[in-house]
């Protein structure tokens, strides 16, 4: 009996007791929290790089300026996309040019949409909401595998030629069936109404309406010759000429137009301005779909065009063709209208044209000595 009391008791030390239970339990509950909050630090530690890598991409993307104009032109082609569910290789499938229009377009909005999402990430953290911050970082990473689905070349591969071949319709296409003649009906049929002197204008440069819109000087400069001052749009870093002047014969009747405005014009200064560029634009349209219903429609567009045309027939270089229509590189041009669609007669006759910057030739991308250029005798001082 005594050894088997004193083998019970020997026994019983090392029985664990109920505080000892108890102790033992916390600590394993302790532990398993403190690797619970380690793996939750690491997996939101994932989450900062994550968002951290997905903000630096979008802002990469926005980092390639584009003007308001062109903002407001991604952001409804962005709402065409979600609208009507489509991809941009869905919604472009027949033609590169528009799948390339459409990519930048998802990939400007959704880059800023990223940037607004991080932000909000920002603050629900700072404020503690974790669930918010959660659902923001989540909704943040699905933009993100968008934007690396079609950035940095990644969108090639995702359009594919179609088996009927691809759409092709280039700017210079925009002359295409246009009606024999549209120039003059056109100017004609602008001459009654408030754009006159801007259809003329349009006639004899091609100014961009935009261009119009922020106003165009018109002077006379003696020997028959009419100066004509545009303040340039589409002006980015390098790219654009902030301004430039043409001289021209003061021939045909948009010339006689702007001659006879002239006449009233204080201090021999006819201005010339819009006060919409697309009013203005929609002005033209709606006349050329009442004249020629069914037809491709007139814009000042294809008189920017007509006078790249009549310019290369003419036999100017690219170089000047460039400063004319207000690039700086000579290469643009070359996606205007073509010498072959110039006007069989009263082409515009280019004297001189000066440029604020010089412009680069198509190959080596260098400035040419001069952003000036003289194609006729030299106008009266």
């Amino acid at each position: 009996m005594t050894t088997d009391h004193a083998a019970e008791r020997q026994h019983s030390i090392f029985r664990p007791t109920a505080p000892a239970l108890a102790w033992t339990a916390k600590l394993a509950a302790a532990e398993d929290a403190v690797a619970e909050a380690g793996a939750r630090a690491e997996e939101d530690r994932d989450r900062f790089e994550a968002v951290g890598a997905i903000r630096q991409l979008a802002q990469q993307i926005l980092d390639r300026r584009v003007s308001a104009r062109t903002a407001e032109q991604y952001r409804a082609a962005f709402a065409r996309m979600d609208r009507t569910r489509q991809a941009p290789e869905d919604i472009a499938a027949s033609n590169r040019n528009s799948f390339g229009y459409y990519v930048a377009a998802m990939l400007f909005c959704v880059a800023e949409r990223v940037m607004t999402g991080a932000a909000a990430a920002d603050r629900a953290w700072a404020s503690g909401d974790r669930e918010g911050w959660l659902a923001t970082v989540a909704a943040v990473r699905q933009l993100g595998r968008l934007l690396r689905r079609y950035a940095d070349g990644a969108a090639r591969a995702r359009w594919t030629m179609p088996e009927d071949g691809e759409t092709r319709r280039g700017k210079r296409g925009q002359l295409r069936g246009l009606p024999a003649g549209w120039h003059d009906t056109m100017l004609a049929a602008m001459a009654a109404g408030k754009y006159a002197s801007a259809a003329a204008v349009s006639y004899l440069t091609g100014a961009r309406p935009e261009e119009l819109a922020t106003g165009v000087e018109v002077r006379g400069a003696g020997d028959g010759l009419l100066e004509i001052l545009i303040r340039g749009a589409k002006v980015r870093g390098d790219a654009g000429q902030p301004w430039r002047r043409l001289t021209l014969a003061a021939i045909g009747p948009a010339a006689e137009h702007l001659v006879a405005q002239l006449a009233a014009a204080p201090d021999g200064c006819l201005m010339v301005r819009v006060a919409s560029s697309k009013a203005y634009s929609d002005a033209m349209r709606c006349v050329s779909r009442r004249m020629w219903p069914g037809k491709p429609t007139v814009t000042p567009y294809c008189y920017r065009h007509l006078v790249s045309a009549d310019l290369k027939a003419a036999g100017l270089t690219e170089p000047d063709i460039a400063a004319a229509l207000g690039h700086a590189a000579s290469v643009t041009q070359g996606r205007y209208g073509t010498r072959n669609q110039s006007r069989a007669r009263g082409r515009i006759r280019l004297v001189a044209v000066e440029a604020a910057r010089a412009v680069a030739p198509a190959r080596a991308r260098q400035p040419t000595p001069s952003a000036r250029r003289r194609f006729g005798p030299r106008r009266n001082a």
